[in-house]
């Protein structure tokens, strides 16, 4: 992933764990498609904690698995 990539991405989790927004998050878990939804928790340096709206539980996510944050 660049570094703009990267920048952007961190950018959009951290936005929506200010404003407390639900989200989509796609990611790229072991070569495959993930898309997982929920509100953002807590955004580190190379990972988020996410809430997730099926399962109400928080699953912790490497930045690097992101491709695309839409606000939901």
């Amino acid at each position: 992933m660049s570094h703009e990539k990267y920048e952007g991405i961190t950018e959009a989790l951290e936005y929506a764990e200010d404003t407390g927004q639900s989200v989509n998050v796609g990611l790229n878990r072991g070569g495959e498609g993930v898309k997982i939804e929920g509100i953002i928790k807590k955004v580190g340096e190379n990972f988020f904690r996410i809430l997730l709206e099926e399962t109400g539980q928080i699953d912790t996510v490497a930045i690097s698995e992101v491709e695309y944050v839409e606000y939901s």
